[in-house]
Parts: structure tokens; C-alpha cells; sequence
């Protein structure tokens, strides 16, 4: 009797750890801080490219994010886009990350993008700070190099 109930014990307690660690392992694992800035930048390049709303941009992009450029008569530009955006279509630009640098809560991308056309490389800088809802990307910068005339 002493048996069974020594057997029955251990075969519960066996059977209760496969049962906790089967949910440990179903767990989303957190994504370490580079994963989060990759992730928010592929979200943000996808809404560029494809649009969306601001519902699909929220995973990424600070709602009152600033984007900010140069125009022809150097005058700067600063301003918040409207989330609804048909975008600018699946071929306008081939991106590419070339810098990925990380400060504390801070990250700073630079991109690059290769353009249909005109055809000539194109910039775009994002900066992301880490805030109570992860990275989320705070200001744009862009500009083209336009060949000499």
C-alpha cells in the first residue's frame, strides 16, 4: 500500500513538471532590444511601402511622431503625417538597413532605399526610444542624393 501511494506521488509530481514546463515553453519569449528596433522598423517601412492606418502603425511608430526634411530652398520641414495612407506602393523602393546603433533607451537606423525612380539613392534615418510600451519610432529624417546637373 505504502507503495502504490510512494509510486502514485511521484508519478503526479512528474506528470505536474511536463504540464509546467510545457507552458513555459508555449511562452512568447521577450525580444531582446535589436529584435524590437528590427521589428518596428520593418513595421514602419511595410505602412511606407504598402499603408495602412493608425492602428497598424501603433506597434511602431509614436503617434505624434515628427518627421522632418530639407526642401529645395533649404528651409526645414517639420510635421506629423496622417497614419491613413494608401503608402507609396511595393515598388517604389527596395530598403535596407546599413546602421543599427543602440544608446541606453535610445536607437538611432539609417536606411537606405533604393528607388524605382527616379533612379538615385535615397536615405531615411529613424530614431526610436525604448518607452513603457516598447521601441517606438519618435522622429524621421530623409533626403536623396540627386545627381548634378
Amino acid at each position: 500500500m505504502k507503495k502504490t501511494i510512494l509510486i502514485s506521488l511521484l508519478a503526479y509530481f512528474a506528470f505536474a513538471n511536463t504540464i509546467i514546463a510545457s507552458e513555459t515553453v508555449n511562452e512568447k519569449p521577450a525580444l531582446s532590444d535589436r529584435a524590437q528596433i528590427i521589428a518596428a522598423v520593418d513595421c514602419f517601412t511595410k505602412w511606407d511601402r504598402e499603408g495602412g492606418n493608425a492602428e497598424s502603425v501603433a506597434p511602431c511608430i509614436y503617434e505624434k511622431v515628427a518627421y522632418q526634411r530639407v526642401n529645395d530652398k533649404g528651409e526645414l520641414i517639420v510635421y506629423t503625417p496622417e497614419f491613413e495612407s494608401e503608402g507609396k506602393g511595393i515598388d517604389d523602393y527596395v530598403p535596407y538597413v546599413t546602421e543599427l546603433e543602440i544608446f541606453g533607451n535610445m536607437a538611432i537606423v539609417k536606411t537606405h532605399k533604393h528607388r524605382a525612380a527616379p533612379n538615385w539613392p535615397y536615405m531615411k534615418a529613424v530614431i526610436l526610444y525604448k518607452l513603457k510600451d516598447g521601441r517606438r519610432i519618435t522622429n524621421v529624417v530623409w533626403g536623396g542624393i540627386t545627381p548634378q546637373k
